[in-house]
């Protein structure tokens, strides 16, 4: 078996003829015996994070499975972003996270939302992005969607958690991000026009 590890989500997987043979399989008994198929699958996610460092963490998967020369098979395993019921709490107390291209629009966008600078908001990185983590408790439903919209000039809503941000990217600021970007940025701005 080779396990390749595209990026941080993704996790392609080389099974050969002389694998299935070892294992006493052939490629049929996979697709009529789902307790095989399952037991090599278990099998092989326990070989790849020791080779590779990849988890399933219990996010949900997609599989895609194809044939790989005459008798084996190749698999990619792409992990999904959890479906977050976002529906059963208030507009108030969503948590947002906008993806943003360079750090300059996350600047330019810190600037502009002045009058939220009171609230928990942290900024990641994570492959060559930036992310602004909002945690909006106790904002009105106009200002959350003021907010939304705002930050939509800038960059795209993605439903990314906060454990996943924490996992695989690198906090910059923590929390007090938009005073952070607002008083250094701010400053400097008015440096520079003077």
């Amino acid at each position: 078996m080779r396990f390749e590890r595209n990026n941080l989500e993704q996790l392609m997987i080389h099974v050969s003829g002389k694998d299935l043979a070892t294992r006493n399989l052939k490629m049929g008994d996979l697709w009529l015996d789902r307790t095989l198929a399952r037991q090599l699958f278990r099998e092989m996610m326990g070989m790849a994070s020791d080779e590779t460092g990849f988890f399933l963490d219990g996010s949900p998967i997609t599989l895609e499975f194809y044939q790989w020369g005459e008798d084996g098979l190749m698999m990619v395993v792409t992990k999904r972003a959890p479906q977050r019921k976002l529906e059963l709490l208030p507009p108030g107390e969503l948590p947002l996270v906008f993806e943003f291209e360079t750090f300059d629009l996350v600047v330019d966008a810190g600037l502009r939302l002045r009058e939220f600078s009171g609230q928990l908001v942290s900024l990641y990185h994570l492959q060559e992005k930036y992310y602004l983590y909002f945690e909006l408790s106790g904002l009105s439903k106009a200002d959350f969607t003021k907010v939304k919209t705002l930050l939509s000039e800038f960059a795209r809503k993605v439903d990314y958690t906060s454990a996943y941000l924490e996992d695989y990217g690198k906090k910059i600021m923590d929390e007090d991000a938009l005073e952070i970007i607002q008083t250094v940025f701010a400053r400097n701005a008015n440096t520079v026009t003077k």
